[in-house]
């Protein structure tokens, strides 16, 4: 476990009925929005299940990173890196060599911060120091990640680089990478 100030990173625990519970809450608050504009891209991503989300690659296939304040989750970050199954990026139109998912890859599927601390701090202590720093224990060297344009510019700044882009029913949605 990682601390910052009254922050405590730590991994989902799948076994937690009430921690999954509220994972997917937030996901739900996070994108719900996201998902309602573009059912037909998003409903690949996700099942909508009353005032939750849930991704449909399976969780045994994810790691999930969190933050807790106040034993609540305020921040997360998931990740496949289970190459063996279609990648979330896939579903939405995307693709990538044979060389290129054979070199230690992982996608990030949803970042979210459910507070006001300063975001690059966030940047910085929790995706570069803490769920970065654990992929590349699991031997990920390069991760992908899709956005759609509102989010772009903050991607970029954060290290990722454009791959592709193209326009999915009706919404541009940008394929990127990042050297880990």
């Amino acid at each position: 476990m990682y601390e910052m100030e009254d922050i405590k990173f730590c991994f989902l625990d799948y076994n937690s009925e009430s921690e999954l519970l509220e994972y997917e809450k937030k996901l739900y608050d996070a994108f719900y929005e996201k998902y309602t504009s573009n059912v037909q891209v998003y409903g690949k991503i996700w099942c909508l299940i009353d005032d939750r989300m849930k991704p449909t690659i399976e969780y045994t296939d994810q790691i999930v990173y969190i933050a807790k304040s106040d034993s609540q989750i305020v921040w997360s970050l998931s990740a496949n890196t289970n190459t063996a199954i279609k990648m979330q990026f896939e579903d939405m139109g995307f693709s990538i060599t044979e060389e290129e998912r054979n070199q230690g890859i992982g996608e990030v599927l949803a970042l979210f911060t459910r507070t006001h601390i300063n975001p690059y701090k966030f940047v910085s202590a929790f995706v570069e120091d803490f769920c970065y720093s654990d992929l590349r224990s699991r031997g990920v060297k390069m991760v992908y990640t899709t956005c759609s344009n509102h989010v772009l510019k903050t991607y970029l700044r954060i290290g990722f680089t454009l791959k592709d882009q193209k326009v999915i029913n009706g919404e541009e949605k940008f394929l990127l990478e990042k050297q880990l």
